[in-house]
């Protein structure tokens, strides 16, 4: 569902941030083990190693 929780990030300042998958779709994988050992990845690598997950769209 669109409004399902992924994730939830903190920032530098110590604020949540709520990621969702906003549309409809199939969870195909979770980053979760590669952000855990470095987290800054989804800044400095976010078009490759710091993903945090990949979604399949669904039509119906």
């Amino acid at each position: 569902m669109p409004d399902t929780r992924i994730c939830i990030v903190n920032d530098s300042n110590g604020r949540e941030h709520t990621i969702r998958a906003g549309l409809k779709a199939t969870l195909l994988e979770v980053n979760s083990e590669r952000l855990a050992i470095n987290p800054n990845l989804i800044i400095d690598a976010s078009d490759n190693h710091g993903f945090i997950a990949i979604l399949i769209v669904t039509n119906n």
